[in-house]
């Protein structure tokens, strides 16, 4: 395996970029142990990160089983109650230190040596994951976002879903996973304005949110 990753590599740095129009033939000798040398050293960064594009529901162990550090969460669509469990170790009787339902899409951060378990429910390293943010209308609907990275700061318009049976939203000072602090929670019953700032954590259940402006309206 570890053969045609690095065959992969060498393909990827001859064919792309400045040596487009050439091939290994051009290469001296010296030339091509630096680009092993290269090609291995890119190869032991990507198996020791052991970073998967993204972990379906099972019981993981941060910092063993995936990388610490912030997450996507998204529901797998058709579950009651998709959630995410973060424990302090693996015993079931383990503190807890979050647990979230995912409906439909989440943020949290993920440190070393806790137990993640998740419950229908995929979770993708931020950098790696589908985009999340505002539709082409503005709007962001029911879940959890990211303000800066996944939603502009700024002044939103909460507007209440008139079926659900209780609308409201909270508002953190980080992504929750290493000590957010809760800044505001909310029950509405009608649209209200609500101002963002760039790396808040806002979450939203029976609402969703309307983008108005980037300064004070």
């Amino acid at each position: 395996m570890r053969r045609i990753i690095c065959l992969a590599l060498l393909a990827l740095l001859v064919l792309g970029g400045a040596c487009a129009e050439s091939d290994l033939s051009d290469l001296t000798l010296s030339e091509l142990y630096d680009l092993r040398r290269s090609v291995d050293r890119r190869i032991e960064e990507l198996e020791n990160a052991g970073v998967k594009p993204q972990y379906e529901s099972g019981t993981y162990r941060v910092g063993v089983d995936m990388p610490e550090g912030v997450y996507v969460l998204q529901d797998d669509g058709a579950a009651l109650f998709p959630s995410v469990l973060v424990r302090a170790d693996g015993e079931d009787g383990g503190e807890v230190l979050n647990y979230e339902l995912v409906i439909p899409t989440a943020v949290m951060r993920f440190m070393s040596g806790s137990f993640v378990t998740l419950s229908d429910v995929t979770a993708y390293p931020f950098e790696l994951a589908p985009e999340v943010g505002l539709d082409e209308d503005g709007a962001a609907f029911e879940g959890g976002y990211w303000v800066g990275p996944q939603i502009p700061a700024g002044y939103y318009r909460v507007v209440p879903n008139e079926k659900a049976p209780l609308s409201s939203y909270s508002v953190y000072d980080d992504v929750p996973g290493a000590g957010a602090h809760l800044l505001k929670f909310e029950v509405v019953d009608e649209p209200i304005e609500l101002a963002l700032d760039r790396g808040q954590y806002v979450n939203m259940s029976g609402c969703g949110i309307q983008w108005i402006q980037a300064d004070a309206p």
